[in-house]
């Protein structure tokens, strides 16, 4: 195996620090925090689904920073079907600065795990 570039350990940290969002959003969605507020009954299972899902997404995302720091062929792929995700996601906010911004990150991430030291790091 290659060596490890550096910005795939960047890239990797980045993963697993958006993992943490999104398991502590997914906790908070599920332990329903706002169900103070006296919500109704569908909104606050409306909450507890997004909770579910950003967990899941928060688990996924943390494998994959992790399989990204290690090397792992598979993560490779899961990387490129995440980081395409959040092109298109991305897409309809390019009227917002945040959006731009957001856009071309994912597109400097996406052409550089197709590099050829990268794919080479992954073995693929």
């Amino acid at each position: 195996m290659a060596n490890r570039p550096v910005l795939i350990t960047i890239i990797g940290a980045l993963f697993l620090i958006f993992a943490l969002f999104y398991i502590a959003l997914g906790i908070a969605g599920i332990l329903n925090l706002y169900d103070l507020s006296g919500m109704d009954f569908v909104y606050s299972m409306s909450i507890s689904t997004v909770g579910v899902t950003a967990l899941i997404i928060g688990i996924i995302y943390a494998m994959v920073g992790y399989g990204f720091i290690m090397g792992w062929k598979v993560m490779w792929y899961l990387g490129v079907i995440f980081t395409i995700i959040g092109l298109i996601m991305s897409i309809p906010f390019v009227f917002v600065l945040v959006g731009i911004v957001t856009l071309i990150i994912y597109a400097l991430v996406l052409y550089y795990l197709f590099r050829p030291g990268v794919k080479e790091f992954f073995g693929v």
